[in-house]
């Protein structure tokens, strides 16, 4: 049974779904891990990674495999209605299958963490005929989703977004560029923020289904990073691309709300259940190097200062899975999730941050060889304080949501200090030490 069953099934009840079909979901995710060798494999994504190939995205060799073997498995689809080819089961678990993959391959998982955002949005905004279309082929991996939310000039602000589309006969003709897109290249399915209606502020923005193939949009390179080299990362180009009107997103004008309500939900929660699973192999590995080690005559792991260090690494993934998993179960169940997504993403991250760079520390020397994977999980873990809304944007939404809800500090419970918001009654846990209340203005 996986650890993460702990996390999740005294949820069973709220969400209305038996404990089993949790742990068999669990289950099947860490199988279908185990069958395509995607822990062993990761090494060499890395080292290749993906290319341009006829101007399109492909994958390092036997990755794309991978993608298949899960789709297959009826995996992507774990919280797709079933009337759209899916399982009709909570978000949440979708998040434990996040994690499960992340544990074994970054990069992959970042990948599924976005095509979950992208399945996301289309439950959230797509209309019956819109949902008929595309929720089939992305919830059996057919074809693979990405958001294209961030610009060269506009990444944490999105209203600074420069990608235009004008309306005619029946098309939105689409103009502009995008960047830092996850799965860029490679999916199928786009999720496209733009202006539509320049002259009316943020109530101008709308949201566009492009797909892989329309005359005009192309890849215009795929990124060299610091991390997550087996996952491409494109700028796309928009020239003047004719999108269906049928293919508007939701309402026109409603953009720039949904890309937010977006961020907040699938991506934000997803992203933190992806740090989480890549600072839970960090740990495993910081665990079995400082058993395996020895100095002065022991295996390190005998001192108390690497007995400290990984206790506190303990620690902050129970933290890390806490939050991300009660913040998906809240999603689940309609609930005030816009905070609980920001203050999961914001620990998970930071706490994975720390996670890899003691894993690699512990190491010691061999933490800096490509030969062992510690340096790895430094490098592919530290996009998660980046994308999907930096640390510092997750701070300003935390303490702007705490200002403008009037939420009241009730106390400290364990780790966690509690506000409540006087109207719902709903109480927020926030991670001691999480935010400088006295920088951001905030009197308890």
């Amino acid at each position: 049974m996986d650890i993460l069953s702990k996390y999740m099934v005294p949820h069973t009840k709220e969400l209305g779904i038996d404990s089993e079909i949790i742990n068999q979901i669990l289950d099947l995710s860490v199988e279908m891990v185990e069958r395509t060798n995607l822990m062993e494999k990761a090494k060499d994504f890395d080292r290749e990674g993906p290319k341009l190939v006829d101007g399109w995205a492909r994958l390092p060799k036997g990755n794309e495999d991978v993608y298949k073997a899960f789709g297959d498995a009826g995996l992507f689809g774990i919280f797709v209605p079933e009337e759209h080819g899916g399982h009709g089961l909570p978000y949440t678990i979708f998040t434990g299958f996040t994690e499960i993959v992340s544990r074994a391959c970054a990069s992959t998982g970042l990948g599924i963490a976005v095509h979950g955002s992208v399945i996301d949005i289309f439950l959230s905004f797509g209309n019956d005929e819109q949902k008929r279309k595309y929720l089939p082929d992305l919830a059996t991996g057919k074809k693979i989703g990405s958001v294209c939310f961030s610009e060269p000039h506009a990444g944490s602000d999105l209203a600074g977004i420069k990608t235009q589309a004008r309306y005619e006969d029946g098309y939105f003709i689409l103009n502009g560029q995008k960047q830092w897109i996850t799965n860029g290249g490679f999916s199928d399915i786009y999720v496209v923020l733009c202006k539509t209606d320049p002259d009316k502020g943020k109530k101008g923005f709308s949201q566009l289904i492009v797909e892989k193939g329309m005359e005009g949009f192309s890849v215009g390179r795929l990124e060299k990073k610091y991390g997550l080299e087996a996952s491409p990362t494109a700028v796309l180009n928009f020239d003047e691309v004719r999108v269906p009107e049928e293919n508007l997103l939701g309402v026109r004008g409603e953009g720039l709300k949904q890309t937010i309500i977006g961020l907040s939900g699938g991506e934000r929660i997803g992203v933190a259940a992806w740090a989480t699973g890549i600072a839970w192999t960090a740990y495993q590995e910081a665990l079995e190097y400082s058993k395996e080690r020895k100095a002065f005559g022991k295996s390190i792991r005998e001192f108390p200062i690497i007995q400290r260090k990984l206790q506190k690494m303990e620690r902050q993934l129970d933290m890390a899975r806490y939050l991300y998993v009660k913040a998906a179960k809240i999603k689940d169940l309609g609930g005030p999730f816009t905070l609980e997504a920001s203050i999961c993403k914001l620990f998970a991250t930071e706490a994975a941050v720390e996670i890899t760079y003691q894993n690699q520390q512990i190491h010691g020397g061999n933490g800096i060889s490509r030969e062992y994977s510690a340096e790895r999980h430094v490098r592919d873990v530290r996009t998660g304080t980046i994308g999907g809304g930096t640390s510092e944007i997750q701070q300003l939404i935390i303490t702007r949501y705490i200002k403008d809800h009037q939420l009241k500090y009730k106390g400290v419970n364990g780790s966690y200090e509690l506000w409540e918001d006087p109207r719902s009654k709903h109480t927020f846990e926030i991670p001691l030490g999480l935010i400088d209340w006295e920088f951001w203005g905030i009197k308890k």
